[in-house]
């Protein structure tokens, strides 16, 4: 979300060379005062033109930045009859509490995170059943794992230190869209001292995510970072399908 801050007044043809330096309606003119005012930050495209008059260099004069928690998604549909745009948002959403939902039933399975599951014998996979649109399948090498939606998504520990506060999982069927998410909930979450993932090769469809703690156990720090992940989304399904309806009354009136 663009932020621009008039700091100083700036009236007249500076005010018009002011407007001229912005995409169109992010600067407005008072046409009694003809002093500057921002219009509307959100239309703002980044170009940085003011920056080309010694007048507009001085942060004193005029701030532009960047509110990094406030984000701008544009959606577009090639079929919006069939699929508008924000049934794509909300059915993105819905997906991303599916995955919540189907990984926390996987870590509150009977016994996953107490042990190595490969340290004798051939690695298991420990798979949420009772997920919604979940099914169990089994691999070319014969490792049972889970389907959530059509994909594979399963959860295994590859690694884990003998005082459980380093873990080392690995989701398959899963990417950044994942990764990214669960890593800043857990960071945001728990008292995780470090929390990272990897692509281990852009053809392997699996992430490596590793999780270290200071207290308790990474895989505690794991259920607390996917609950605030569902949280998250619980409360942008609210909010979302507030705002559509507040538009679409908006927009017959």
């Amino acid at each position: 979300m663009p932020i621009i801050e008039l700091r100083q007044p700036i009236e007249g043809e500076l005010a018009k060379k002011l407007q001229a330096s912005f995409a169109p309606g992010v600067i407005g003119i008072h046409p009694d005062t003809h002093e500057a005012f921002v219009l509307d930050p959100r239309l703002d495209n980044g170009s940085r033109e003011h920056l080309r008059h010694p007048e507009f260099r001085d942060e004193r004069v005029i701030f532009v930045g960047v509110n990094a928690s406030h984000c701008i998604f544009t959606v577009e549909s090639i079929a919006p009859d069939h699929r508008p745009p924000a049934r794509l948002v909300r059915d993105g959403i819905d997906i991303m509490i599916g995955k919540c939902l189907h990984y926390l039933a996987i870590t509150e399975t009977p016994g996953f995170g107490g042990s190595l599951d490969n340290e004798k014998g051939p690695k298991k996979s420990l798979n949420a059943e009772s997920t919604n649109n979940s099914v169990n399948v089994t691999s070319d090498t014969g490792t049972p794992r889970s389907q959530l939606n059509g994909r594979e998504a399963s959860l295994e520990i590859c690694h884990m230190s003998p005082d459980k506060k380093r873990i080392t999982y690995t989701f398959f069927g899963e990417d950044h869209t994942l990764g990214l998410v669960l890593r800043y909930c857990v960071l945001h979450s728990t008292n995780a001292k470090f929390c990272g993932y990897c692509v281990p090769h852009p053809l392997e469809d699996k992430i490596y995510f590793d999780i270290q703690v200071s207290m308790g156990t990474a895989t505690e720090a794991l259920r607390s970072g996917l609950q605030c992940m569902y949280a998250c989304f619980s409360h942008m399904r609210t909010v979302f399908k507030a705002a559509v309806s507040k538009f679409k009354k908006t927009d017959h009136e």
